[in-house]
């Protein structure tokens, strides 16, 4: 397997010192040879960098920035960018080795933020311990657990070459062994490679864990130790989407922690007659082939779509040369943003969005341009296609 490369690089805004750079980039690449790469079989490298204009293509960037450089949602996330490129920042906030490490292997086992693993729901496994709230709960069996493998232990850290690393759990820990009844038989007793976390799913103070169930009205829960009192709280999440990844989840986390909010402790009370293991895992199989089927349907759809008429070039080429020669472009844009079908994203798609602004008019004419020659090809094209070439543009 050819390894992945890391580039450890400074933000132009960021003050790190040579020796620095040098010195935790020496240390990192020491724990991925000797703790991470024999447990995980992923190898890997990491190069210093002084400037971002150093970077080669290919390497995923782990970036210092300027201390408080993330708006206080904490010292350290996962993002990616508009083309997919993973992407982790770190603030230069004293000891910021650990959350050097802690982004760094992270990335390495889910580079893309998406990665899950399936498991038996912590909340099944802990019903007492769900937030009040949640009276209805109802046993989840099957869950998919995002791959975060430094926060069931995230405030446990260990000393290496004289700085501070992230501990991090080992790929048995999402491998509970259970009983027929479906209590934990798990022996092994070390489930992270400092041996802070003891079980399959365990936690320890600080640390959480998130997955994803078969439940369209609470898809995505979490459980979560507080970090002083060692409580155990479990509860859906409210602000990721269905789809989100861990660059959300972390984003959330952070917020939350920021302000200081606490999910109240547990009252749920445990079920009486559960269902076995069996049905527990036949159920949530059941929903989520539910899920793929309708998923399957609308892909289907979208692939047996009827492919658009001819007249649909001249309707784009008409609404984007009113476009290109409206003397009031941005007046009238801003105008008609209360009347979706009078608007720019209304005349070429409503579900298309421009993260990053109005796009001029010369984006427009660069669109225009390539619709002709679109059709100069005698290919078809529809209004979504040239609001996503415009999206494109922006």
């Amino acid at each position: 397997m050819l390894p992945i490369h890391v580039a450890l690089v400074p933000s132009d805004d960021a003050q790190i010192a040579p020796t620095e750079l040098l010195q935790v980039a020496a240390t990192l690449q020491i724990q991925l040879s000797r703790d991470f790469e024999p447990a995980w079989k992923i190898p890997a490298t990491v190069s210093a960098f002084t400037s971002l204009k150093h970077v080669p293509p290919a390497f995923l960037p782990l970036i210092i920035v300027p201390r408080g450089a993330l708006g206080g949602t904490g010292d350290h996330g996962f993002h990616t960018t508009e083309k997919g490129t993973p992407i982790a920042l770190v603030e230069a906030t004293p000891g910021w080795s650990r959350a050097a490490s802690h982004e760094l292997l992270e990335m390495l086992c889910d580079p893309q933020g998406k990665r899950k693993v399936i498991g038996d729901s912590l909340a099944d496994i802990h019903p007492q311990n769900v937030a009040a709230g949640n009276a209805k709960f109802v046993p989840q069996g099957q869950v998919a657990y995002l791959l975060e493998i430094c926060d069931p232990c995230q405030d446990q850290p260990y000393t290496l070459n004289g700085l501070e690393v992230s501990d991090f759990v080992l790929p048995r820990y999402y491998a509970r062994q259970t009983s027929p009844d479906g209590s934990d038989t798990s022996t092994c007793g070390c489930y992270s490679f400092a041996g802070n976390v003891k079980a399959p799913f365990d936690l320890c103070d600080g640390g959480y864990v998130t997955w994803y169930t078969s439940f369209d009205e609470s898809p995505v829960w979490q459980a979560k130790k507080d970090r002083q009192s060692g409580v155990l709280t479990i509860g859906p999440m409210t602000m990721p989407a269905p789809g989100s990844s861990r660059s959300d989840v972390d984003f959330t986390n952070e917020v939350f922690d920021s302000l200081g909010a606490a999910a109240p402790a547990g009252t749920t009370p445990a079920p009486t007659n559960p269902p076995s293991p069996e049905q527990l895992a036949a159920e949530s199989a059941r929903r989520y082939g539910e899920q793929l089927a309708a998923d399957l349907k609308r892909v289907r759809a979208d692939i047996s779509a009827d492919p658009p008429d001819e007249d649909d070039f001249d309707q784009v080429l008409s609404i984007l040369e009113q476009l290109i020669n409206d003397d009031k472009y941005y007046e009238n844009y801003a105008q008609n943003q209360t009347d979706r079908s009078a608007d720019l994203i209304g005349k070429l798609g409503h579900d298309v969005k421009y993260p990053h602004g109005v796009p001029t008019q010369e984006q427009l004419k660069a669109v225009f341009d390539k619709v002709q020659h679109v059709r100069g090809t005698g290919r078809k094209i529809s209004r979504k296609l040239a609001a996503l070439m415009v999206q494109g543009q922006t």
